[in-house]
């Protein structure tokens, strides 16, 4: 909370640039050095010269521009070891650990996709404009030999254009609202909100951040809270999840007039209905691996919850043909139990997990990074074994 929008400086390297004559010819190129003790991360784009960047840099082999005569620039991350990001799509900001180079970077809020270069924030933007202008001003001159600047000064004598109003005073990124790392593929994100995508390889982080509301639903049930508080707590939390889903499917799965408006008042408190509708809709089957008897639990634990969210726990005629609950009466105060609740929060995870698969059977995740992660990580296991 008390990181919310605060300003994050680009790391302050040092930005140097090269120039030799090769044959009458100006060759030339870019680097940068950094003592600072704080992490630092890089990866390099190709410019125009008026400082648009075009293209990827490829720092691991020898590569050629895009176009004749680009500039590299380096780009590295803020002080807390991260890039900002903007969308060219939604013009949504948020932070990555990841610039997005093994594919496409995935927008954390409308889940399009675009390469690194293309997702640059403002202050980057303003940054490659400055760098591409130095080194026009450094070829100008004529003179073969190393120059070299701290990124704070880029802006000194630089007229900017790239920037909408007036140029910063330096390179900042801003800090969001809620970091978390993917559970699949381990990059860090820094989101507006709490729900969104993985910015490199594009998995929903809903069903993370639902388990850690159940988790914190279990503890406060086990620690004396309140049955009836948890029911309505964790169908609340799986609502909202859904629904999550729901305007994805809606911003990037084309639908008639029709199954739009239906979807956009889908309701995931009434499981029977919603789980109907995404099977038939969109063959997502969120019952998969429930039983019978578990179906039919859970769905008379959602009319209970509807029960005590707006009848204060009363049994009314509607409860009765609804729910088909046999073990209570018309006008009996129902009283829910830990054990039952225990029960169901079990049943939402496995149900959350299975919507969130077959969402990203529709909207498929990037499989390298994922894959990249899981080696590394079974590796690390390997290497701590005695």
């Amino acid at each position: 909370m008390d990181e919310e929008f605060m300003d994050i400086p680009i790391s302050n390297v040092e930005i140097t640039f090269r120039v030799s004559t090769v044959d009458g010819k100006q060759v030339y190129s870019a680097g940068i050095t950094y003592s600072r003790p704080l992490p630092l991360k890089v990866y390099g784009i190709w410019a125009l010269r008026q400082g648009i960047p075009v293209g990827i840099l490829n720092l691991t082999q020898e590569a050629q521009p895009p176009f004749a005569e680009c500039f590299q620039v380096l780009i590295a991350t803020d002080e807390r070891a991260m890039w900002g990001r903007k969308c060219p799509h939604c013009g949504g900001y948020w932070r990555t650990g990841s610039p997005g180079l093994v594919q496409t970077a995935v927008c954390c809020y409308c889940g399009g996709h675009s390469e690194a270069h293309e997702c640059l924030s403002d202050a980057q933007r303003v940054y490659v404009e400055a760098c591409c202008a130095i080194f026009r001003r450094v070829l100008d001159e004529k003179k073969d030999g190393q120059f070299s600047i701290a990124a704070r000064k880029l802006l000194e004598g630089v007229e900017v254009t790239s920037f909408d109003g007036p140029p910063p005073e330096f390179f900042v990124e801003k800090s969001r609202q809620t970091k978390f790392s993917c559970v699949a593929c381990g990059n860090h994100n820094d989101i507006l909100g709490r729900y969104g995508y993985c910015s490199t390889c594009g998995t929903r982080n809903d069903v993370s951040m639902f388990e850690s509301d159940i988790d914190a639903i279990r503890s406060a049930l086990n620690g004396g809270g309140s049955p009836t508080t948890a029911l309505k707590e964790a169908v609340d939390a799986f609502d909202t999840v859904g629904r999550n889903f729901a305007r994805q499917l809606l911003g990037q799965v084309p639908m008639t007039p029709s199954r739009r408006a239906k979807w956009e008042r889908a309701n995931f408190a009434q499981l029977s209905d919603v789980a109907a509708d995404l099977k038939s809709d969109f063959d997502i089957s969120i019952l998969q691996g429930v039983d019978a008897v578990d179906c039919r639990w859970a769905n008379l634990m959602f009319h209970r919850r509807h029960l005590f969210t707006h009848k204060g726990g009363i049994v009314d005629q509607k409860y009765l043909d609804d729910s088909g609950d046999a073990a209570v009466q018309l006008g009996q105060l129902v009283r829910e139990t830990k054990e039952n609740v225990h029960r169901l929060l079990s049943l939402l995870v496995r149900m959350a997990r299975n919507l969130q698969q077959g969402f990203h059977s529709i909207i498929p995740v990037h499989p390298d990074p994922v894959r990249y992660h899981q080696e590394a990580e079974a590796r690390r296991r390997r290497s701590e074994v005695p």
